[in-house]
């Protein structure tokens, strides 16, 4: 009697601890959803990600749907700025955007001040990096105009 209680206690923990596994499967699946099932406010805030969207994971997707929760309340310059990130990490491929994670992972266990001297050092590559473009643009437009130049007072 004891080992036919024992069994009966066997399976009813198991059927128990299937209907547990069932049930949180079921409450935490994540399903697709579809580029046309967004609204209208997520469309704009997602749109970097318009031709990819349905072909991401469903768990980058709910991710996504709540970074733009808030983007109806920013301002016009944080959209900009928001659309703008949004634009650069949609055109990074799956080993640039983990190594992109795993970098803000090692970052974030920095100290406060170690991540203010790498936002500092970044900021400063960043405007090193814009002051050389505009040196370039500029050296670029001078020489198409003196090669214009020759044109334009033949015309004259």
């Amino acid at each position: 009697m004891n080992n036919s209680l024992m069994k009966y206690s066997l399976v009813k923990a198991v059927i128990i601890g299937i209907v547990l596994w069932l049930n949180c499967n079921l409450v935490f699946a994540e399903t697709l959803k579809p580029w046309n099932l967004l609204s209208p406010i997520q469309q704009e805030a997602l749109s970097p990600l318009a031709s990819q969207w349905d072909s991401l994971p469903s768990k980058l997707q709910n991710h996504l749907l709540l970074s733009c929760k808030q983007y109806p309340t920013l301002t016009l310059e944080k959209k900009k700025l928001f659309l703008s990130r949004l634009q650069a990490w949609s055109k990074l491929t799956p080993e640039q955007r983990e190594h992109a994670r795993q970098k803000y992972l090692a970052i974030k266990k920095l100290s406060a001040e170690k991540q203010a001297e790498l936002r500092r050092a970044a900021i400063e590559k960043a405007n090193k990096n814009a002051a050389a473009s505009n040196v370039q643009a500029a050296s670029s437009i001078t020489q198409t105009i003196d090669a214009t130049q020759p044109v334009i007072t033949e015309h004259l």
